[in-house]
């Protein structure tokens, strides 16, 4: 059944199918981790979403046509509108990345991966963007080349924070807004456990429950003697101490 409306009992995530039909919506139950799914969004890939003031899902994802385009979907359907073509300094990594609306005016914050070029390999970079929502355009705030991913999101008082993994250690941080400097608030314990890359956890997205304060994030890890598709967990992150709790795996 879908979900009822209104959206605010649930909270949402987005999967990919490995075959042609591309990105679909999911409602997550705060309580086990179970999701259950909406619908196909008509696009590639998913790159970050938020809920903005007026209760809609916006979104950055990939297109069959392979425009990179900011979306609005209907939590209730998850019937996705293309919005705007996104323009700008950017290449993608189209797995790994957030979306942040903030609540006190609506601008809007992309976290987002680099490519390599093919002919040039080398580190991937991280970046740090602000999206101007009736233009398209994409500016750049910061890149990070500590970072490997990250969630980003507004807490209940208007503040950006970050949560991700790094080279040194998984983070939990706060965000300026205008330069992109990271204020560390506490390490960040993903739990993983076991060998590279078998014991790799990282964050896909994240957001705050605007009445509750609370902090839910997708953490995915890969299963012990794979490194294929990860499996993607729902966890609870304490902010104060970075520790995470988990309710069971979102697929």
């Amino acid at each position: 059944a879908p979900p009822a409306c209104p959206p605010g009992a649930f909270m949402y995530g987005c999967g990919v199918d490995q075959s042609f039909r591309g990105a679909s919506l999911w409602a997550l139950d705060p309580f086990d981790g179970t999701g259950t799914f909406v619908n196909y969004l008509g696009v590639e890939f998913v790159d970050g979403m938020d809920v903005d003031a007026g209760g809609s899902i916006r979104a950055v994802g990939v297109n069959f046509g392979g425009d990179t385009v900011l979306m609005t979907i209907d939590p209730c359907t998850g019937t996705a509108f293309e919005d705007v073509v996104l323009t700008g300094p950017f290449n993608l990594d189209p797995n790994l990345g957030d979306l942040a609306i903030n609540p006190a005016d609506g601008s809007m914050y992309w976290f987002s991966d680099e490519i390599p070029p093919i002919l040039a390999p080398g580190p991937a970079l991280q970046h740090l963007f602000s999206i101007d929502d009736g233009t398209g355009n994409v500016s750049e705030i910061e890149d990070y080349d500590s970072l490997l991913s990250a969630g980003l999101s507004f807490s209940a008082n208007n503040t950006l924070y970050l949560a991700g993994d790094s080279f040194a250690s998984p983070i939990v941080a706060t965000v300026d807004t205008t330069t992109g400097a990271l204020t560390t608030v506490a390490p960040l314990n993903l739990q993983a456990v076991g060998p590279f890359p078998f014991g790799v956890a990282f964050v896909e997205g994240m957001d705050f429950i605007p009445l509750t304060n609370d902090l839910y994030a997708t953490v995915a890890s890969f299963s012990s003697g794979s490194i294929g598709t990860p499996v993607s967990r729902l966890a609870k992150i304490d902010i104060a101490t970075g520790n995470t709790t988990y309710f069971g795996s979102s697929g």
